[in-house]
């Protein structure tokens, strides 16, 4: 759910949105992408970091897995649900 400070700016924006992009529903989700992006990258950073102490994420630490197969191979899988 958008909070009001986001949504109040999408509000305010729109009007500079259809100056520079044109008017339409491309705008719109344009302007909410832009605005609402803050929200979604705090869950799955949260999410992120809870994942990064698992045992399994230990255990392919321990055995010499590089930081990227990591995240790809065991922290990713497990967060995009939040996605």
């Amino acid at each position: 759910m958008a909070s009001y400070g986001s949504l109040a700016l999408a509000f305010f924006a729109r009007p500079l949105g259809a100056a520079v992009f044109g008017r339409g529903i491309g705008t719109v989700v344009l302007i909410l992408g832009l605005t609402g992006w803050a929200g979604v990258y705090r869950q799955v950073r949260a999410e992120f970091i809870k994942h990064r102490s698992r045992e399994y994420v230990r255990a392919a630490e321990a055995i010499g897995a590089s930081t990227a197969s990591r995240m790809f191979r065991h922290i990713l899988p497990n967060v995009s649900h939040v996605v």
